[in-house]
């Protein structure tokens, strides 16, 4: 791995291997730093093969994850603010509570770091935010080599998939309204939001609607984990009373 890292053709024909690195780390038993040292290779070759790729990112995650017993986490700020920017700029990453809920992410959080913040805000999908503090992010995107205009689209379609997890009927208005778009590109932003898999949905031209079938949470507030909470409740307590009617009508019986 040391030497494909540094060897572009060397690197091509080592990273199909990768994929079972997490399997033979296992086999091995290896000691947490050598394993972190296996994965920063591995996250290297990634790079060397396809710059800024998914599996690249997908491995940076692994590693930051071997820091969750840590105490102190860091040591990894530099490849947490890597994992970031590929998390923002990558079209295939949409979920983002992985690498949010990371220690080390939240280490950078709670230092001010104007990355993670920028993640928070992603992942929140507030468009409204996210643009009135462009002038401040535009600088920090720019230096991850990410671009405003990438950016927007991205915290776009987050906003959207937001928007449908809190509504099953969407008019193009409010889609319009929602991401600061014109009526006009709202089939366009539905047609790519389904072909990413972010949801699924029927579209009403006649009615000019959408609506949907289905929709992953994105990101759980404090308040939406406490309302999943007293959901769970209300479902125990019809259970235990279904229950409790079914043995009274076995005694009877």
């Amino acid at each position: 791995l040391e030497f494909a890292k540094d060897d572009t053709k060397l690197a091509g024909l080592v990273q199909p291997s990768l994929s079972t690195v997490n399997d033979r780390i296992s086999e091995w038993g290896v000691a947490v730093e050598q394993k972190r040292a296996i994965l920063l290779l591995s996250y290297a070759i990634h790079e060397k093969v396809c710059a800024g790729s998914e599996k690249a990112y997908e491995t940076l995650v692994q590693y930051l994850h071997t820091f969750e017993a840590e105490g102190d986490a860091s040591s990894a700020k530099e490849q947490a603010g890597t994992a970031i920017a590929l998390a923002i700029s990558l079209d295939t990453v949409h979920e983002y509570n992985d690498l949010l809920g990371l220690k080390v992410v939240q280490q950078l959080s709670k230092d001010g770091d104007k990355l993670a913040a920028l993640l928070a805000v992603f992942a929140s999908g507030e468009l409204k935010q996210y643009q009135s503090s462009l002038s401040a992010d535009e600088a920090v995107l720019k230096e991850k080599g990410l671009t405003k205009d990438s950016g927007l689209k991205k915290i776009q379609m987050t906003c959207f998939t937001a928007l449908a997890n809190k509504n099953s009927e969407l008019s193009f208005a409010d889609i319009s309204n929602a991401l600061n778009i014109g009526e006009d590109q709202v089939e366009e932003w539905i047609v790519a939001a389904v072909a990413a898999n972010l949801l699924e949905a029927r579209i009403d031209q006649l009615a000019r609607k959408a609506f949907v079938q289905w929709c992953p949470q994105q990101a759980f507030t404090q308040d939406q984990w406490q309302s999943m909470q007293t959901q769970i409740g209300v479902w125990k307590d019809s259970v235990k009373r279904m229950l409790t009617s079914l043995e009274e009508a076995d005694a009877t019986n």
